[in-house]
C-alpha cells in the first residue's frame, strides 16, 4: 500500500511539473531536460529565456531569472549552504542558510557554470564556460575563470542601442 501510495504522488508530482513547463513554455522559457530540481516553486522567470540540458537549480532560497536570459547545459545554481560554524556539531549543523541568487535581463551563462548562493548577475553580463561565481557580476562585465574574474567589457553604448531597438535573440 505504501508504494501505491508514494507512486500516486509521483504522479501527481509529474503532472504539476508538466503543467509548470507548459505554462513557462508560453511564456517563452525553454526548459532542456534538467537533471535536478529543488523547490521548482521558488524559481521566477522573464521572458524568452532559454536553460540547457542537464541545469541542476537548488532554489531553496530563490532563483530569480530576467527577461532574454542564456544559460548553458550543466549550469548549477545553489541558494543554500550549510552552517559550517556551528557551535554544536561538525563539520556543519542542520541549519540551511539561504540566500538568493538573482541573474538579471540580457545575460549570457555558459556551459558547466556554478553560481554560488546569494550572488547577483547584472544586466547585459558574460560568464564564460566552466566558470564559478562567487561574488557578484558588475552590468556589463565578461567573467571567467575559478574563482572568476573580470576578464572585459562589454561595449555599454552598443548594449544599450540594440536593447532600446529590441534585437533579441529569440527562442
Amino acid at each position: 500500500m505504501k508504494y501505491l501510495y508514494l507512486k500516486i504522488l509521483a504522479v501527481i508530482d509529474h503532472y504539476h511539473t508538466l503543467l509548470k513547463v507548459f505554462k513557462l513554455r508560453k511564456q517563452g522559457v525553454l526548459w532542456k531536460k534538467p537533471n535536478l530540481i529543488n523547490c521548482y516553486n521558488n524559481i521566477s522567470f522573464g521572458c524568452n529565456v532559454y536553460i540547457g540540458p542537464g541545469a541542476e537549480f537548488m532554489a531553496k532560497g530563490n532563483i530569480l531569472i530576467g527577461s532574454n536570459v542564456r544559460i548553458g547545459p550543466n549550469c548549477c545554481i545553489w541558494t543554500e549552504n550549510h552552517n559550517y560554524k556551528s557551535t554544536t556539531h561538525l563539520p556543519y549543523d542542520y541549519d540551511d542558510i539561504l540566500k538568493e541568487v538573482v541573474v538579471e535581463d540580457n545575460v549570457w551563462i555558459g556551459m558547466n557554470v556554478t553560481i554560488a548562493p546569494g550572488v547577483r548577475i547584472k544586466e547585459g553580463s558574460v560568464i564564460a564556460l566552466g566558470s564559478v561565481i562567487t561574488k557578484d557580476v558588475e552590468a556589463g562585465s565578461i567573467m571567467g575563470g575559478n574563482p572568476a574574474k573580470s576578464i572585459s567589457m562589454r561595449d555599454m553604448e552598443l548594449y544599450h542601442s540594440l536593447k532600446e531597438n529590441k534585437k533579441f535573440h529569440i527562442i
